[in-house]
């Protein structure tokens, strides 16, 4: 169920307010039991899909460190064209 949450992360973080339990399960394409059965409330499912995304890029940026050049060419290992840098983009489905 986590890489079904991952894959509709983007859509629902996208958003000006969180989007419910009942979207997010049929986005997800899963039971909206189910999530309550993981998560308490839609703002614990926020928290996972923040945390887990956050998680995500620090390992594209721990991975980008370690590559050879200057710091413009280290960032487009962690999200390459055509998202541009990653600091310009930082929300990009490409890093996830």
């Amino acid at each position: 169920m986590a890489a079904r949450l991952r894959a509709v992360s983007e859509e629902a973080l996208a958003g000006d307010r969180p989007p419910s339990m009942d979207q997010m399960a049929r986005s997800a394409g899963v039971a909206r039991a189910t999530l309550y059965y993981h998560f308490s409330g839609p703002e614990e499912l926020l928290d996972f899909l923040l945390l887990d995304k956050v998680e995500r890029i620090g390992t594209a940026i721990a991975s980008a460190a370690g590559e050879d050049g200057d710091p413009p060419g280290r960032s487009k290992h962690c999200c390459p064209p055509p998202c541009g840098p990653w600091p310009l983009n930082p929300c990009c489905a490409r890093c996830s």
